[in-house]
């Protein structure tokens, strides 16, 4: 399992029309951008643990796609805790842990047609200055599942260079990345063109999206 890929179960948390759980996604991530209390950021954390327990989500795919974050984590608290205080460090990779667990909450228990859906009809009124909703929300979705993709490719860098005994240096972790992320970006447009997709009938998108079901 990645972020971003629909985990097939049977919880109410997929029962949860597509809706609600995007817009909850959306005050949640709003919400703790207002919160400051550490301990009130690791009760949050706490519930996003239990949502995916409701959720029936493996515990070490949660882990596996958590990984990449906890350097960042880990170097997020020792900054402030250097410029600032560790108090406001922690309270920053606390609330980035929790947006990423609700984020893959969501995205692992709502099917890719659905959002692709939803997505439409929220960018409906578009239409009336003369942009495609159909075209939009794809290239939303798109980004959506470019992020676990993103990590993941961040991931197998970090561990091929530790293994050839590379020093940690953020340009040698950009451009292998970049060089990656522009062969995926060839890829999805082949299988784009593949799958007959027509950028100019939204109505394509739905017979794209069927082999996410």
């Amino acid at each position: 399992m990645a972020l971003g890929l629909y985990v097939p179960k049977r919880s109410p948390i997929h029962a949860l029309p597509a809706g609600m759980k995007v817009l909850g996604l959306a005050i949640a991530g709003m919400g703790l951008f207002f919160v400051q209390d550490w301990l009130i950021l690791l009760g949050t954390v706490g519930l996003v643990v239990i949502l995916m327990a409701i959720a029936h989500l493996p515990g070490r795919s949660i882990w596996q796609q958590l990984r990449p974050l906890v350097v960042i984590v880990l170097a997020i608290v020792a900054l402030h805790g250097v410029l600032t205080s560790w108090q406001v460090g922690l309270a920053i990779a606390l609330r980035l842990l929790a947006l990423v667990g609700l984020a893959i909450v969501v995205s692992s228990t709502t099917k890719v047609s659905d959002m692709l859906a939803l997505l439409e009809r929220w960018l409906s009124p578009l239409r009336y200055i003369g942009i495609n909703p159909g075209q939009v929300s794809l290239v939303i979705a798109i980004a959506i599942r470019f992020i676990p993709v993103l990590l993941e490719q961040l991931q197998a860098i970090q561990e091929a260079q530790q293994a050839r005994g590379c020093d940690r240096h953020p340009v040698r972790l950009l451009v292998p990345l970049l060089i990656r992320m522009l062969y995926l970006a060839r890829d999805l447009t082949d299988a784009l063109e593949a799958r007959g997709y027509d950028p100019q009938d939204p109505a394509e998108s739905s017979s794209l999206e069927k082999g996410d079901r």
